[in-house]
């Protein structure tokens, strides 16, 4: 067996694991920065839509990504609304526009302001997008 310190010596400080997961699907990646790209790739769907929407309001953002993130988890299509029965995915690649027609309503919550995923490293970068 190798010391635990041995096998981490190859690891740069600078190297940063921030693993992420997609709001769409089950993947996870190993920064936001990856999942903001496998979104636009996978899913045609991009966070710079929505920011458009809300007018680049961070909070907005923040409540976005939580509401997907909620919708998700319940099996509601975070654009429609709609129950989703079967792949999630299939579903959300079924919208051709991808932001939510009442997202002015649904942004105004307070309750997205917490985190769905304790320390969601997608929240670090929404400034970015």
């Amino acid at each position: 067996n190798i010391p635990i310190e041995e096998g981490l010596k190859d690891f740069d400080d600078d190297t940063v694991i921030d693993e992420t997961k997609c709001l769409i699907c089950d993947t996870i990646l190993s920064t936001p920065g990856f999942v903001v790209d496998h979104m636009l790739r996978y899913h045609q769907f991009s966070l710079k839509d929505i920011q458009k929407a809300v007018g680049s309001d961070f909070y907005k953002m923040i409540r976005f990504v939580n509401y997907a993130r909620a919708s998700k988890n319940e099996k509601k299509c975070f654009i429609c609304g709609s129950p989703v029965i079967g792949d999630y995915s299939e579903h959300i690649a079924s919208h051709e526009n991808k932001v939510p027609a009442d997202i002015t309503n649904i942004l105004m919550d307070d309750k997205y302001l917490i985190p769905v995923i304790k320390e969601d490293p997608l929240l670090t970068v929404l400034e970015d997008i």
